[in-house]
């Protein structure tokens, strides 16, 4: 990418080297980290002066590949690249380094043991979208049982034997420049040249309509906060009409939801909400919210929420989407400040696999074709549960605090969501602690209107019923009574479960809620239940300038 903006002396190269094995299973991984630590502990001691002379560089065996990012000064940019790139190929592992690093990353995986609830739950969003996708845990134990010093050189020696090469020059730079620049990187891996599709990539997991929730406890026994994140999937960012309508309701979503569930009912202290995207195009809702709360509990919350919304788009009025498709449009279009931010963005849409370098002009066109209609329209496709009986496809993850009452497996999958929810908002709150049987009972004699008089206020049922009754209570377990009763009540009027699914999971180790979610157990079995997303396909054809 010539600069054609800036008119300075600076450049930025990005270069994806792409090894055939890298890392393909928890062990490689594990190398491929101690390999970066040891490369990047010689590199800051010989390049120490780089960053005080205008350049900067970063490396990173992230992902599948072996990532390089260089900026500054272009005069010296080639020189600099020539450097690392003698480095990364003919690196020599020394056993003191081996070691020093090894002991560093098993520190670091014994500190993720105290992370939040968040942290933990997002390790896990990772595990059951992708693949391949490892926890921290099962790296762990590759450490200990599979990693020594010289294994960790016998991957570095083989790292490079064949690879496939993506690399991007920016700046000041002549064509011709930058074809001498990609030279010298091939000529020094000297490797056996792979095409894309011997590659081994990241894929994301293809998820079939329904709902899902992922359960588990926080390793910290002394962490007080749990934590809820719901993650409805919105579609393929690919679809440029959809995307713009979701964009124009993220901003209202966002203040509306932090002053619904942070600022009046004080559910945790980490409350937020945003679309996302993923590599391959598919988009998601996130809602996230951290805290002393129950996550069963917030999740309704969260679905209390989300019922209501639609009413705050239908007050929308036309002017209020223009005003909102201008703010967003003036944000998206602003200009890159340097030349380091316009390569960001070039690598953005090579690295997307779509090489669609107009992206940002082509949204903003379909943003400024986007009416109110659109609006409710894509919201009520994806998100609306009532209404995107086809499409809607949803996780929830639930990450425990052992401060609080923990459901099993078993427990969800023979008691409504609501019940569950209820119990856990009544032990916190210290007003019963009865089985979830009796709660539910309890439940479901105030659903149908049963008499309920006779009850001992001292037993189980008289303390829900006294709760019931208690009009003035603020206590959270009054709002989780008082939504389990108006669930039960329409719950006796469905013939179905109230979560379709598209597939029956009863032959795997998942457990099916009342609700019709279906409970994840085993995350390798549930990733296996589905297909991969296919790669990106670019948005124009890819024709070589040079035949060789």
């Amino acid at each position: 990418m010539q600069d054609k903006q800036f008119h300075t002396p600076h450049g930025a190269i990005n270069v994806v080297i792409e090894p055939r094995h890298l890392p393909s299973t928890p062990q490689e991984s594990v190398l491929g980290s101690i390999y970066t630590m040891c490369l990047n502990s010689v590199l800051e001691k010989e390049l120490y002066g780089v960053e005080m002379g205008g350049m900067k560089y970063s490396i990173d065996t992230g992902g599948l590949s072996v990532n390089i990012a260089l900026d500054g000064f272009k005069e010296k940019l080639s020189l600099l690249l020539d450097n690392i790139m003698h480095r990364i190929v003919n690196f020599e592992l020394k056993r003191e380094d081996y070691e020093l690093y090894r002991q560093e990353l098993e520190r670091g995986f014994s500190h993720l043991h105290y992370s939040t609830a968040l942290v933990n739950i997002l390790r896990y969003q990772t595990l059951l979208d992708y693949s391949p996708a490892y926890h921290y845990k099962v790296e762990e134990n590759a450490l200990h049982n599979n990693v020594t010093f010289e294994k960790t050189q016998e991957y570095i020696e083989g790292l490079f034997k064949q690879t496939f090469v993506q690399m991007m020059v920016s700046g000041q730079f002549t064509e011709a420049d930058a074809l001498d620049m990609g030279d010298q990187v091939i000529q020094t891996i000297n490797s056996t040249h792979l095409e894309p599709d011997q590659v081994h990539t990241v894929q994301s997991v293809n998820l079939s309509p329904g709902s899902y929730a992922y359960s588990f406890t926080i390793p910290d026994e002394d962490e007080v906060n749990s934590g809820t994140i719901s993650t409805i999937y919105c579609g393929k960012g690919s679809d440029l009409d959809e995307t713009a309508a979701l964009m124009i309701i993220i901003p209202i979503l966002q203040s509306r939801f932090f002053e619904e569930l942070r600022t009046k009912e004080q559910l945790g202290y980490e409350v937020g909400a945003d679309l996302y995207g993923s590599k391959v195009g598919r988009m998601s809702l996130e809602f996230v919210v951290q805290g002393e709360q129950n996550p069963l509990f917030v999740k309704l919350r969260i679905d209390s929420f989300i019922d209501g919304f639609r009413e705050s788009l239908e007050k929308l009025s036309e002017s209020d989407i223009q005003d909102k498709i201008s703010a967003l449009a003036k944000s998206i279009l602003e200009k890159n400040k340097s030349i380091a931010e316009d390569a960001k963005e070039g690598w953005g849409a090579i690295a997307s696999g779509w090489y669609d370098f107009n992206a940002k002009h082509k949204l903003v066109e379909r943003l400024r074709m986007v009416t109110k209609e659109d609006v409710l329209s894509a919201w009520d496709k994806h998100v609306n549960p009532e209404t995107a009986t086809k499409n809607y496809t949803r996780v929830d993850y639930y990450a425990w605090s052992q401060k609080a009452w923990i459901p099993q497996r078993e427990d969800l999958a023979s008691h409504s969501e609501s019940v569950v929810a209820l119990n856990g908002c009544l032990q916190r709150d210290g007003i019963v602690n009865g089985t979830l049987g009796e709660i539910a009972d309890a439940v479901a004699a105030l659903a149908s209107g049963a008499d309920v008089s006779g009850h001992n206020q001292d037993s189980v049922h008289g303390r829900v019923i006294s709760l019931y009754r208690d009009a003035s209570s603020t206590l959270k377990s009054k709002a989780a009574l008082d939504m389990a009763v108006d669930q039960a009540k329409k719950d006796a009027k469905l013939t179905d479960v109230r979560y379709k699914s598209l597939n029956d999971y009863s032959e795997t180790d998942m457990l099916r809620t009342p609700d019709g979610a279906w409970i994840i157990g085993n995350v390798d079995t549930f990733k296996s239940a589905h297909s991969l997303n296919p790669l990106p396909e670019p948005v124009v054809e890819l024709v070589p300038k040079y035949s060789d």
